[in-house]
Protein backbone atom coordinates (compact mmCIF):
# COMPACT_ATOMS: atom_id res chain seq x y z
CA UNK A 1 0.00 0.00 0.00
CA UNK A 2 1.57 3.27 -1.01
CA UNK A 3 1.56 5.92 1.38
CA UNK A 4 -1.24 8.89 1.28
CA UNK A 5 1.28 11.74 0.34
CA UNK A 6 0.99 15.25 -1.70
CA UNK A 7 0.75 13.42 -4.91
CA UNK A 8 -2.05 11.66 -4.33
CA UNK A 9 -4.16 14.84 -2.46
CA UNK A 10 -3.16 16.35 -6.09
CA UNK A 11 -4.12 13.54 -8.01
CA UNK A 12 -7.54 13.21 -5.39
CA UNK A 13 -8.15 16.45 -5.62
CA UNK A 14 -7.75 17.03 -10.02
CA UNK A 15 -9.96 13.65 -10.07
CA UNK A 16 -12.92 14.98 -8.02
CA UNK A 17 -12.56 18.34 -10.05
CA UNK A 18 -12.88 16.22 -13.00
CA UNK A 19 -15.77 13.79 -12.48
CA UNK A 20 -17.56 17.60 -10.99
CA UNK A 21 -17.17 19.41 -13.62
CA UNK A 22 -18.47 16.67 -16.23
CA UNK A 23 -22.06 17.11 -14.90
CA UNK A 24 -21.57 20.19 -17.06
CA UNK A 25 -19.95 18.81 -19.85
CA UNK A 26 -20.84 15.70 -20.52
CA UNK A 27 -23.64 14.73 -23.12
CA UNK A 28 -24.29 11.07 -21.08
CA UNK A 29 -25.04 10.65 -17.31
CA UNK A 30 -22.92 10.50 -14.63
CA UNK A 31 -22.89 6.82 -14.43
CA UNK A 32 -22.30 6.12 -17.89
CA UNK A 33 -19.44 9.15 -18.16
CA UNK A 34 -17.65 7.76 -14.88
CA UNK A 35 -17.57 3.83 -16.31
CA UNK A 36 -16.10 5.91 -19.44
CA UNK A 37 -13.27 7.18 -17.65
CA UNK A 38 -12.22 4.35 -15.27
CA UNK A 39 -11.94 2.74 -18.55
CA UNK A 40 -10.14 5.82 -20.34
CA UNK A 41 -6.55 6.28 -21.85
CA UNK A 42 -7.12 9.20 -19.33
CA UNK A 43 -7.61 7.19 -16.13
CA UNK A 44 -4.47 5.47 -17.11
CA UNK A 45 -2.29 8.93 -17.05
CA UNK A 46 -3.97 9.32 -13.47
CA UNK A 47 -2.72 5.45 -12.50
CA UNK A 48 0.64 6.10 -13.17
CA UNK A 49 0.90 10.02 -11.66
CA UNK A 50 1.36 11.29 -15.17
CA UNK A 51 -1.49 13.96 -15.43
CA UNK A 52 -0.79 17.41 -14.17
CA UNK A 53 0.92 19.24 -17.29
CA UNK A 54 -0.79 22.81 -18.02
CA UNK A 55 -2.06 20.75 -21.02
CA UNK A 56 -3.96 18.80 -19.03
CA UNK A 57 -6.92 21.39 -17.58
CA UNK A 58 -10.34 19.38 -16.32
CA UNK A 59 -11.79 20.18 -19.84
CA UNK A 60 -9.46 18.79 -22.00
CA UNK A 61 -10.10 15.97 -20.13
CA UNK A 62 -13.40 15.21 -20.19
CA UNK A 63 -13.14 16.51 -23.88
CA UNK A 64 -10.46 13.39 -24.46
CA UNK A 65 -12.84 10.97 -22.41
CA UNK A 66 -15.93 12.33 -24.66
CA UNK A 67 -13.63 11.41 -28.14
CA UNK A 68 -12.21 8.18 -27.05
CA UNK A 69 -15.54 6.74 -26.49
CA UNK A 70 -18.11 9.47 -28.85
CA UNK A 71 -20.48 11.76 -27.82
CA UNK A 72 -23.38 10.25 -27.66
CA UNK A 73 -26.07 11.30 -25.24
CA UNK A 74 -26.25 8.21 -22.87
CA UNK A 75 -27.72 8.20 -19.51
CA UNK A 76 -29.92 10.26 -18.16
CA UNK A 77 -29.32 10.38 -14.43
CA UNK A 78 -27.08 13.33 -13.39
CA UNK A 79 -25.57 13.29 -10.15
CA UNK A 80 -25.34 15.93 -7.72
CA UNK A 81 -21.66 18.11 -7.78
CA UNK A 82 -20.89 16.97 -4.33
CA UNK A 83 -21.94 12.97 -4.98
CA UNK A 84 -19.30 13.21 -8.21
CA UNK A 85 -16.90 15.10 -6.39
CA UNK A 86 -17.07 12.51 -3.75
CA UNK A 87 -17.25 9.83 -6.02
CA UNK A 88 -14.29 10.83 -8.19
CA UNK A 89 -11.87 11.75 -4.79
CA UNK A 90 -12.37 8.57 -3.31
CA UNK A 91 -12.03 5.99 -6.57
CA UNK A 92 -8.60 8.03 -6.65
CA UNK A 93 -7.41 7.61 -3.23
CA UNK A 94 -8.63 3.68 -3.51
CA UNK A 95 -6.41 3.61 -6.89
CA UNK A 96 -3.41 5.71 -5.78
CA UNK A 97 -3.15 4.32 -2.09
CA UNK A 98 -3.93 0.55 -2.94
CA UNK A 99 -1.77 0.96 -6.44
CA UNK A 100 -4.79 -0.85 -8.39
CA UNK A 101 -5.65 0.34 -12.10
CA UNK A 102 -9.10 2.30 -12.38
CA UNK A 103 -10.42 -0.56 -14.50
CA UNK A 104 -10.25 -3.16 -11.36
CA UNK A 105 -11.81 -0.72 -8.91
CA UNK A 106 -14.40 -0.08 -11.07
CA UNK A 107 -15.27 -3.53 -11.76
CA UNK A 108 -14.88 -4.18 -7.49
CA UNK A 109 -17.37 -1.34 -7.03
CA UNK A 110 -19.16 0.29 -10.02
CA UNK A 111 -20.17 4.39 -9.48
CA UNK A 112 -24.20 3.38 -8.83
CA UNK A 113 -23.25 1.29 -5.92
CA UNK A 114 -20.82 3.74 -4.58
CA UNK A 115 -23.51 6.35 -4.91
CA UNK A 116 -25.87 4.40 -2.83
CA UNK A 117 -23.04 4.95 -0.14
CA UNK A 118 -22.83 8.00 -0.13
CA UNK A 119 -25.27 9.25 2.13
CA UNK A 120 -23.57 7.14 5.06
CA UNK A 121 -19.74 7.51 4.44
CA UNK A 122 -19.71 11.08 3.08
CA UNK A 123 -18.38 12.90 5.90
CA UNK A 124 -15.81 10.46 6.84
CA UNK A 125 -12.30 10.13 6.05
CA UNK A 126 -11.38 7.91 2.75
CA UNK A 127 -9.35 5.42 4.62
CA UNK A 128 -11.92 4.82 6.92
CA UNK A 129 -14.28 4.49 3.98
CA UNK A 130 -12.15 2.04 2.14
CA UNK A 131 -12.11 0.18 5.28
CA UNK A 132 -15.72 -0.89 5.74
CA UNK A 133 -16.37 -1.16 1.46
CA UNK A 134 -13.41 -3.45 1.86
CA UNK A 135 -15.20 -5.38 4.68
CA UNK A 136 -18.85 -4.88 2.81
CA UNK A 137 -17.82 -5.90 -0.33
CA UNK A 138 -14.96 -8.87 0.98
CA UNK A 139 -12.57 -7.35 -0.70
CA UNK A 140 -9.48 -8.43 0.95
CA UNK A 141 -6.53 -5.72 0.83
CA UNK A 142 -3.21 -6.97 -0.66
CA UNK A 143 -0.40 -4.80 -1.91
CA UNK A 144 1.53 -6.12 -5.05
CA UNK A 145 3.83 -8.11 -3.62
CA UNK A 146 1.72 -10.19 -1.75
CA UNK A 147 -0.82 -10.89 -4.60
CA UNK A 148 2.07 -11.83 -6.61
CA UNK A 149 3.59 -14.03 -3.90
CA UNK A 150 0.09 -15.94 -4.54
CA UNK A 151 0.39 -15.98 -7.88
CA UNK A 152 3.76 -17.75 -8.10
CA UNK A 153 3.04 -19.98 -5.38
CA UNK A 154 -0.40 -21.00 -7.76
CA UNK A 155 1.98 -21.47 -10.98
CA UNK A 156 4.37 -23.21 -9.01
CA UNK A 157 1.77 -26.03 -7.75
CA UNK A 158 0.74 -26.31 -10.92
CA UNK A 159 4.35 -27.08 -12.08
CA UNK A 160 4.85 -29.17 -9.34
CA UNK A 161 1.05 -31.73 -10.21
CA UNK A 162 1.63 -31.39 -13.70
CA UNK A 163 5.30 -33.07 -13.86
Amino acid sequence: MRRWDEMGKYLCDLQGSLFEQSAQHCASGSAVFIRRFMYSETAKRFDSCSVGAESDTVSTMIDDVSRQYGMKPYGSSIYSREELRWIGELYRYWAYCYELPSRKIYTELSATALRAMYPEYHAMEYEEVMKKILELRGIKSMSQIEKGVIILREKMNRLAYNV
